[in-house]
């Protein structure tokens, strides 16, 4: 068989990429993703904002007009806007419209903007749309309801536009993780703490620290092996004794209601099996990842609280729905009250 005849597979399906597939993608290390696969993973490294996109195997860069070739018209703004906000220069910004693919490079950071495509406005803080008013708008602007009204209470918002920017940060950093190395955020699936990035860091899911910085029992037998261990054999050692020392943390997440009654038990029974039986260990494990993000996020509110101080804070609720509605009961953010 020939250099150029060497079957190759699709590193998301499997499936054999054809030759004549015109759609398929291939990084620098011939990594392949077929023409079927190309929309999908595009999709993905466009929700995701990386760029230049990278092989979901080795990391690698993939060709970027490769990759602009797959783009369908629905992707291919997405794209650009992603383009445009990584070779910002120093003080610039992107600012979007909310309706239409419009962007906008900016120097200044404006509180109220309005599309030079379709004409609709909004708040860039808020996100809400604003009305247009016109050259033969009769309205004083003294009424609660007027225009001019509404555009001011949306000022207000620009004042508090880096209070709320943290806010979101804050929600944001609660529902996920970053690889310590590579910061690449995501959310795992499973009980297990362990995490391998697939830029080869391990790493715990609850301190978010590598194995070389996070907290580890001694190992005495490692004196005698002639092999090193692997880091991931090393990364055991920060599960023991976990439950008298605070600098380590669990194997296993669902193992914490058996140390801490707060973490509870999500079927409401006193049967810890129950929630190991097969049929339930799907929603245990949704249940156990789900606390965890829960409680990081409260922390991370509660932070943020005393960082803005009770004033500034209550000034942030008064002013944005989203953050007097963010699904956080208030008992637990009243350290300052």
């Amino acid at each position: 068989m020939g250099k150029d005849e060497v079957d190759h597979k699709c590193e998301i399906c499997l499936d054999k990429v054809k030759p004549d597939d015109v759609l398929s993608l291939a990084c620098n290390s011939n990594h392949m993703i077929c023409g079927e696969c190309s929309y999908n993973y595009a999709n993905s490294v466009l929700q995701d904002a990386v760029f230049p996109p990278k092989c979901s195997t080795c990391r690698a860069p993939m060709p970027l007009a490769a990759f602009e070739r797959v783009l369908k018209p629905e992707q291919h703004a997405t794209y650009l806007n992603i383009a445009a906000m990584h070779d910002l220069k120093l003080g610039e910004s992107v600012v979007n419209c909310t309706h239409c693919s419009y962007f906008e490079i900016r120097t200044d950071e404006p509180c109220l903007f309005y599309c030079a495509g379709c004409k609709v406005g909004h708040c860039c803080t808020c996100k809400v749309d604003l009305p247009l008013i016109g050259e033969d708008d009769d309205d004083d602007g003294f009424d609660e309801d007027s225009k001019q009204a509404e555009h001011l209470r949306h000022l207000k918002c620009g004042a508090l536009r880096v209070e709320k920017k943290l806010f979101e940060e804050a929600i944001q950093k609660g529902s996920s993780q970053a690889c310590p190395s590579c910061g690449v955020l995501g959310r795992k699936d499973g009980m297990c703490t362990h995490m391998s990035c697939a830029c080869g860091t391990m790493w715990c899911y609850v301190c978010e620290l590598g194995e070389g910085d996070c907290d580890k029992a001694p190992r005495e037998d490692t004196m005698v092996l002639r092999t090193p261990l692997t880091s991931e054999a090393r990364m055991y050692a920060h599960n023991e004794d976990y439950e008298y020392n605070s600098k380590r943390c669990p194997m296993f997440l669902n193992i914490l209601q058996s140390v801490d009654e707060a973490w509870g038990n999500p079927t409401g029974e006193d049967d810890e099996n129950d929630a190991e039986d097969d049929q339930d260990e799907e929603v245990f494990e949704e249940y156990c990842v789900s606390k965890l993000h829960h409680w990081r996020t409260l922390r991370l509110l509660k932070e943020l609280k005393i960082k803005l101080g009770a004033p500034k804070w209550t000034e942030l609720k008064d002013a944005f729905e989203s953050v007097r509605n963010c699904g956080f009961q208030v008992r637990y953010l009243s350290i300052l009250s």
